[in-house]
């Protein structure tokens, strides 16, 4: 989240040796374009560290930015994928608070709360996300595994199907289609399904 502009280092130091004042000595000249490799060399150093994995990248954008929504969602995200759900939870909410319509941070949300079989309070967060956002194809696909676990499978058809209109590559709604339609024993939709996934791949 931050915006730097960036000078070519030869560049600039090109222009420091043709400068008038500094041609006079040569070793002040040295001197100076030493101390400036040497200050952006630690600059560097110090900020690289910023970028050894995508927790520490995240938590230094939302630490730096803490009114980006954008940052606290994406901190959210990374806390979600190491399965640390509490702290996830804490920054999608404060996402939600900077922006209400910040996408994904509701379909987050109710991944989370899928996780821990709070199904209702998951159902609740996928509505919102698909009224706020209607056209992201994750949320119709996991409120379809919402709707498969409450043993609602047209419901769960419904939705991987809408999920398929939104994205005809999106190759787990396929696979989940099959996978219903062969626990029901209907191999014609099981025929139709695979050979639709079979054009796309």
């Amino acid at each position: 989240m931050e915006h730097r502009m960036y000078v070519p280092l030869v560049g600039l130091l090109i222009v420091l040796l043709e400068i008038t004042g500094l041609k006079k000595g040569i070793g002040k000249k040295w001197a100076i374009i030493i101390l400036l490799v040497a200050t952006f060399f630690s600059i560097t150093f110090f900020h690289s560290n910023n970028f050894r994995d995508r927790l520490v990248f995240w938590q230094k954008a939302a630490y730096d930015s803490p009114r980006s929504p954008l940052a606290q969602r994406n901190l959210g995200a990374m806390y979600f994928l190491d399965q640390r759900y509490k702290e996830a939870e804490q920054y999608f909410r404060k996402s939600e608070t900077l922006n209400p319509f910040e996408p994904m941070v509701h379909n987050n949300l109710g991944l989370i709360y899928f996780n821990r079989n709070e199904l209702d309070k998951a159902e609740t967060e996928f509505k919102e996300e698909i009224r706020i956002n209607p056209d992201y194809d994750d949320v119709y696909f996991n409120y379809g595994l919402l709707k498969q676990r409450q043993n609602k499978s047209d419901e769960a058809i419904a939705l991987w199907e809408e999920t398929i209109i939104l994205n005809p590559y999106y190759l787990d709604a396929y696979a989940m289609l099959i996978n219903i339609y062969q626990k029901q024993g209907d191999e014609d939709n099981v025929t139709v399904w695979r050979e639709k996934m079979g054009m796309i791949k």
